[in-house]
């Protein structure tokens, strides 16, 4: 362990309040003297549905796979727990699919509230997480673009708007886990750049998947860097280095 994780660690033992407390200021290393941690983009190829339409799936988020974060204190390593989306998903949340979390007033692609996006635990499999399939409108001007850019490998990434309902600090402080979340009236999004260094969007066919299986996806390819911050004491999860692309 490097001598800034441990510093940071002390720091965070006798600042934070408890072990149970959020992380405060989270961030990436990007925003942090110019570092970054490797991150794993993916590619994929793309398949026509047979019924003429286009499903948008990947991991929004994978569990039990640990990256790096800052907060106030210094780095910290950072790892969503497989059972986080249980409850959540339990309620029935209203979730929209997006491009870039909405920015610059984009309008939702797909929906829970009408069944064009679909949400699943992946937990049996060689990945877990969070997956999503999102039923979208290819006639939609915008829609039309991001799709374009999937089949390019220009847009490759996921990421989603979530609020942190429970996590804890391992007794080194030097790792939080995200133990639960609360996804109603938040997004799954096809982002530039996803919060969590291993997610995935891409292009899907109805007929030939399953949930948790992108068509011919592709070998991890080059490191680039990520970013996200906090918004809120009750933590309203978004992508940061978005929002800087969008202001």
């Amino acid at each position: 362990m490097s001598t800034r994780y441990q510093l940071a660690a002390s720091q965070r033992s006798t600042g934070a309040r408890d072990s149970s407390a959020r992380p405060s200021q989270r961030r990436h290393a990007e925003w942090v003297e110019g570092t970054s941690a490797p991150r794993i983009v993916r590619a994929f190829d793309v398949r026509a549905a047979e019924n003429g339409g286009t499903t948008v799936g990947g991991f929004a988020s994978l569990t039990d796979t640990p990256y790096e974060m800052w907060d106030m204190f210094g780095p910290y390593t950072e790892v969503v727990t497989a059972s986080a989306f249980d409850n959540t998903l339990a309620a029935s949340p209203l979730v929209e699919f997006t491009a870039n979390h909405g920015m610059g007033g984009g309008i939702p692609m797909a929906h829970t509230r009408n069944a064009t996006l679909t949400l699943q635990a992946i937990k049996d499999a060689d990945e877990t997480g969070l997956w999503y399939e999102a039923s979208v409108d290819t006639t939609r001007i915008d829609v039309s673009d991001m799709v374009k850019a999937m089949q390019r490998g220009d847009l490759a990434e996921s990421s989603f708007k979530f609020r942190i309902i429970r996590g804890m600090w391992s007794p080194d402080w030097t790792e939080y886990h995200i133990d639960e979340v609360d996804l109603h009236r938040g997004d799954v999004s096809a982002v530039n750049f996803g919060a969590n260094p291993y997610t995935s969007t891409g292009v899907l066919s109805h007929a030939h998947n399953s949930p948790g299986v992108l068509t011919h996806a592709a070998k991890p390819v080059a490191p680039v860097a990520i970013t996200t911050e906090d918004t809120a004491r009750r933590v309203l999860i978004t992508d940061a280095d978005t929002r800087r692309r969008s202001a």
